[in-house]
């Protein structure tokens, strides 16, 4: 049974985390708290009183009455730095009017013990502070992914004929792909990336300011199979080896400049192109790498070179040219590409966390660890007694 306070009027606040600027991995963390502050438009509406209900109304049964009810009173506490004491015998009057539940300008503040119960929280609040009461709370506020490619994925693991159990593996990646692969970020990533790529790497003779201007990764998430464990030390070294394979469109547009020269016979000139290099399918054996600590970051690369179906189609120039002797070299630096960057020996790789704070300093130095672990042996912090023998 859980007691109902107050109501509150979503509309008329807004919705956030506090602390603001935390990292995206500690948003939910149980130190932070959902924060419900007036909008700046309500201010200036005539001022409208919670309802204060009386504490012995029940909102339905709940299992876990007194862990939400310490929640309410922890809540309760925080916005009003007190909470008024009751005698057993008065424990089912009326709750005392509290000034703070009935000042709108002071922010509300929830906190929840799960983060992922937070996150619900979260994203419930904020979709009815900006939605009407009678919108459905299950409609996503922003649609992500389009239904037809999640039953694609669907339709293609049930139909995937692998030995060893991956459907889990695929349709959890899948999922995450759908999550992404319509937003601005992974189109940003992929042009810098490919950016950093292309200037590393020789280049046609003819061509100059090559850009990468648009990128899409298609509708069809890839697919791993056949996974095996290469190695799995003590030091921390760890390798995974497993088929990978896409079929799709990923879509690249480039921008570059063409300097044409046809010999002495003839004047050279200068064309202006934009081409689209499609990527419909990359096939092959990769391997993962995790290093040994200090390493914080996951390497990956192919066994060998993969089969790579590409294609470099023109999409306009301001001159008409002989395409063949610009495509094809464009074609043959693509391929030296994935050779160069991510085919053993070369690899690639993703930090899994951020070292800019603390590079080259002494945490990763295994030393001073050491150190204060036995430091802490000696003398313990925690306030648990331990068995002597």
């Amino acid at each position: 049974m859980t007691d109902c306070w107050a109501a509150i009027e979503l509309s008329s606040y807004d919705v956030s985390l506090h602390p603001d600027g935390g990292l995206d991995g500690e948003l939910f963390a149980r130190r932070n708290a959902i924060e419900l502050r007036l909008k700046p438009s309500a201010e200036d509406e005539e001022e409208v009183k919670l309802p204060s209900l009386p504490k012995n109304i029940k909102l339905g049964d709940d299992s876990d009455a007194s862990s939400e009810q310490q929640q309410v009173e922890q809540f309760l506490e925080t916005i009003s730095g007190s909470w008024p004491s009751e005698p057993p015998e008065t424990a089912h009057a009326p709750a005392p009017a509290d000034d703070a539940l009935f000042d709108r300008t002071k922010p509300w503040f929830i906190f929840v013990k799960s983060n992922t119960r937070m996150e619900d929280w979260y994203l419930a609040l904020v979709h009815h502070s900006l939605h009407p009461s009678g919108t459905p709370p299950l409609q996503p506020l922003v649609p992500i992914f389009t239904t037809d490619d999640m039953e694609t994925l669907v339709s293609t693991l049930d139909s995937q004929p692998d030995p060893i159990p991956m459907r889990w593996l695929n349709a959890l990646l899948g999922r995450l792909f759908f999550g992404v692969y319509k937003t601005a970020s992974i189109e940003e990533y992929i042009i810098s990336r490919t950016m950093r790529k292309l200037s590393k790497i020789k280049r046609p003779s003819f061509l100059n300011d090559i850009v990468v201007r648009e990128a899409s990764v298609g509708n069809v998430a890839p697919l791993f199979s056949k996974p095996m464990l290469k190695e799995l030390t003590k030091e921390g070294e760890a390798s995974v080896e497993l088929g990978f394979h896409y079929k799709g469109e990923v879509r690249l547009t480039v921008q570059a400049t063409a300097s044409i020269n046809l010999g002495s016979r003839f004047k050279s000139y200068t064309v202006k192109l934009v081409l689209a290099i499609v990527i419909k399918e990359l096939q092959g054996n990769v391997l993962v790498r995790l290093k040994s600590p200090p390493s914080n970051r996951i390497w990956y690369g192919f066994t060998s070179m993969p089969k790579l179906e590409l294609e470099v189609v023109p999409v306009v120039s301001d001159r008409q040219i002989k395409w063949s002797m610009v495509l094809k070299p464009i074609e043959s630096m693509l391929r030296d590409v994935v050779q160069d960057s991510i085919v053993l020996p070369n690899m690639d790789d993703i930090p899994f966390f951020n070292t800019q704070g603390y590079r080259h300093a002494v945490v990763f130095s295994r030393t001073p660890f050491e150190k204060n672990r036995r430091r802490s042996s000696t003398h313990p912090t925690s306030m648990v007694p331990t068995r002597q023998g």
